[in-house]
């Protein structure tokens, strides 16, 4: 009988611990003016990984009426370095490629996937993908960040 149960106290202790840290990145978030005004929302955090999302705002809309590529790539920017900072480091970005591979139209949000597929003793490269709320790919691209080996700054995780 307890073998059977001892798997839900974990799955439930996952999903508990999963849901803290969330909130812990989304505080992040919400005290960056730039961040709090694109909307983005955090909604899965690992090490290494993070998802998220930026809702549509006719304010942030090319000539077009689809979302602005600079506030996708601001998006992607935020959600790799997050990916990035799950190891306890404190990174900037240094470089950036991003393809712009569809229009982002006829959406409510764009989400995002973020994950590390380097970390070196200063440099960490996360790679990203994000598709319309239909799951169709809209960008891919890589961030490069510098790190470093000290702890994200003070007081990054209060409030």
């Amino acid at each position: 009988m307890e073998a059977a149960f001892a798997p839900n106290i974990v799955t439930i202790w996952r999903f508990i611990m999963e849901q803290i840290e969330i909130a812990e990145y989304q505080k992040i978030l919400e005290r960056n003016p730039f961040c709090k005004l694109l909307g983005l929302e955090v909604t899965s955090v690992s090490e290494g990984h993070v998802q998220g999302r930026i809702p549509f705002d006719s304010r942030f809309q090319n000539m077009y009426g689809d979302y602005h590529g600079g506030a996708l790539y601001a998006a992607a920017d935020t959600f790799c370095g997050l990916a990035a900072i799950t190891y306890g480091s404190y990174v900037t970005t240094i470089d950036a490629n991003m393809q712009y591979l569809r229009a982002g139209r006829d959406t409510e949000y764009i989400t995002y996937d973020a994950s590390v597929i380097k970390r070196g003793r200063t440099i960490t490269v996360v790679q990203f993908s994000c598709c319309d709320d239909k799951g169709t790919l809209i960008n891919t691209g890589t961030f490069s960040f510098y790190s470093k080996e000290k702890a994200c700054p003070a007081g990054i995780f209060e409030k």
